[in-house]
């Protein structure tokens, strides 16, 4: 993030062989919107990187491993 405003995003490595020579990919971002986003993906994983796990989601695993072991009582295999 250069402002506040801008973000550089790419993948560029910041020496004069990848400047000059290899191909980069660098694409300059506008508004504070984007600054603010990429601006805590980076504090996130400056301060280690901690993942978060959106509530939604683990309801829905949560709940699809309810229904699979309640389906999973009503199955028999016959011997």
């Amino acid at each position: 993030m250069i402002d506040g405003d801008r973000v550089v995003l790419g993948s560029l490595n910041w020496n004069e062989q990848a400047a000059t020579v290899n191909r980069e990919v660098v694409v300059v971002l506008h508004g504070t919107a984007v600054a603010d986003y990429f601006g805590r993906v980076f504090e996130r994983d400056w301060d280690g990187g901690k993942p978060s796990v959106p509530l939604g989601i683990v309801a829905a695993v949560v709940g699809a491993l309810v229904i699979a072991g309640l389906a999973a009582r009503r199955v028999r295999f016959a011997s």
